[in-house]
């Protein structure tokens, strides 16, 4: 009876020390496998090597062993190996720092000491350019042309001043476009650098872009205040337009982002924007720090984003959101706990990996499936964690960094 009494007395106090519940929950749903394949012998826990990329009949997968990076390509429909891609320029075991881009059997990718072409029919290097030391950032393509940034190798992670840089598929020639020299910020010690965030292009005419100064000693209370969205005229061959994100790139976020949608602008870093085309701001949401990437899907006009909530009064929580593109409305969210790639969606389904790969109703947010590696094979004992989700429109495909897997999508 006494310990009944002392149950019910402390029952506020106990409730109030709960941590907020999560709504993904570890339900392992049946997932059927197409097929798997190994990609080294390594067991790999929470670190990922890029995106795979659909290539036609081919898809690559980025995988590690020995400390060296390498690109493997197997069959699409049955998963069997095909080529080994390796001839990075540099130190081999560099990170990759690209989503890959594939036009007209061209897989376009960079690492922090180039950027690289290659043809996929032979999976042979066509091109490689690291004339100035350094392309880290993801490759944006329009066609036969592809942009991405440069740094020269004179500072940490070849940064310092950052260029960007337009490349041709059919010339094989690159060349800068732009220089952001870069800006100290003199209430620091150390080094600020400028820095090109994501890029995408309009028509092969604008190239619209985010950067900014970072310095990489900075206190995590001196926000990073000179931050752009620009448009870049590569007819004119300099910046036409931009607009000052005052209040963005704050300590630790993530890289921004930008699409160009239904004549509308969006972009991402300690907030999500979303800017009409004469430039003034048509929304934001507030409470994205670390974002990992967002997706928005042109069919039904919701944007999916890993956010975390900064509120102080709130607790510290991890989310997956729909946001209505239009108006900024937050339709559904889910605490995924932390922060999870960028989200993929396919057929009313939106994929994730958090550790676990995980799959959401796209309308409602109902959870799906959850599925760790070693729930599809038990000799993987790896993660999904960082590693990013595509698909075909039938079946999805992701790695753990020790297998790659096709599953047949929800």
């Amino acid at each position: 009876m006494l310990r009944i009494l002392l149950l019910i007395c402390l029952h506020p106090f106990l409730n109030g020390c709960k941590k907020t519940p999560q709504v993904v929950t570890p339900q392992t749903n049946h997932i059927d496998v197409v097929w798997q394949t190994a990609l080294t012998n390594k067991t790999i826990i929470g670190v990922g090597y890029g995106t795979p990329t659909l290539c036609d009949s081919e898809i690559a997968f980025f995988s590690r062993e020995n400390n060296e990076n390498k690109i493997i390509f197997l069959y699409k429909s049955n998963g069997k190996q095909i080529a080994i891609w390796n001839d990075w320029e540099g130190k081999s075991s560099a990170i990759i720092g690209s989503v890959p881009y594939y036009y007209d059997q061209n897989l376009v990718l960079t690492n922090p000491y180039g950027c690289y072409v290659i043809d996929v029919k032979n999976h042979q290097t066509l091109w490689k350019n690291s004339s100035v030391g350094g392309a880290a950032a993801d490759v944006v393509g329009n066609k036969e042309l592809f942009f991405y940034r440069e740094y020269p190798a004179s500072s940490k992670y070849g940064g310092g001043d950052a260029s960007l840089i337009i490349g041709n598929l059919k010339t094989k020639n690159a060349k800068e476009i732009i220089n952001v020299n870069r800006n100290p910020d003199t209430s620091n010690a150390g080094i600020s650098q400028s820095y090109f965030v994501d890029y995408q292009s309009n028509n092969g005419t604008n190239i619209y872009f985010t950067y900014g100064d970072w310095n990489w000693y900075r206190k995590i209370e001196t926000p990073n205040v000179h931050s752009w969205l620009a448009i870049f005229s590569i007819n004119q061959n300099k910046i036409v337009d931009s607009i000052a994100l005052l209040d963005d790139r704050d300590y630790g976020s993530g890289r921004g982002q930008v699409v160009l949608y239904n004549k509308k602008i969006y972009t991402s870093g300690q907030y999500l924007y979303c800017y009409n085309s004469d430039k003034s701001l048509n929304w934001k949401v507030s409470g994205i720090l670390n974002i990992d990437g967002f997706t928005l899907n042109e069919q039904s006009g919701i944007i999916y984003a890993s956010i975390q909530d900064t509120d102080p009064t709130k607790p510290l929580g991890f989310f997956l959101k729909a946001i209505d593109a239009n108006t900024g409305n937050v339709l559904w969210q889910k605490n995924i706990g932390n922060h999870c790639t960028k989200p993929f969606v396919m057929n009313g389904v939106v994929y994730i990996t958090v550790g676990p790969l995980v799959a959401f109703n796209a309308s409602t947010g109902e959870q799906l499936f959850y599925v760790y590696p070693e729930d599809l094979n038990a000799s993987d004992m790896s993660s999904f964690k960082n590693h990013n989700v595509i698909g075909d429109g039938e079946r999805i495909y992701v790695s753990s960094g020790m297998y790659a897997y096709c599953l047949q999508g929800k």
